[in-house]
């Protein structure tokens, strides 16, 4: 009987390890989510303030003939 008491414990606590790993790195994927919203959110506010503004010219590829 105690050997069975002893299995459960050990399972039960091996799944609450498995369930406080989940968090850890579900939480970790949450916050670079936001951080990589927050870096697009930034640069496309600042593609819309250059949106008057003229493209710079390209510079000019070299001929495959040449």
């Amino acid at each position: 009987m105690s050997l069975a008491v002893a299995l459960i414990s050990l399972t039960a606590s091996i799944a609450e390890m498995l369930v406080d790993l989940y968090v850890v790195f579900a939480t970790d994927d949450l916050a670079q989510l936001l951080v990589s919203k927050a870096s697009w959110e930034t640069w496309l506010a600042a593609d819309r303030a250059d949106a008057g503004s003229t493209p710079a010219p390209r510079p000019a590829r070299a001929s495959a003939a040449a």
